[in-house]
């Protein structure tokens, strides 16, 4: 249920929602905003950016896995 996916989203320091996965992905990303978690989007269909990323201006989103990890790291020297 959803208990495991607030776990994995509060348990974070940066979310990242990988692709298009389906109701639990689209959780995961609605919890890190809820929980004020930073949050990239991998590789996502533009619909999802645009969705998440009218929720919240901070929302961020990458091609690849290198963008990826360069914004993950940003992230967290920031903190």
């Amino acid at each position: 249920g959803q208990a495991r996916n607030v776990i994995n989203v509060l348990s974070a320091d940066v979310v990242v929602v990988c692709g298009a996965g389906g109701a639990g992905t689209a959780s995961e990303a609605a919890h890190a905003l809820k929980a004020g978690r930073p949050l990239i989007l991998l590789a996502v269909p533009q619909l999802w950016q645009e969705f998440f990323s009218a929720l919240d201006s901070t929302v961020q989103s990458a091609a690849d896995a290198e963008v990826c990890c360069d914004l993950i790291a940003a992230k967290l020297s920031a903190a």
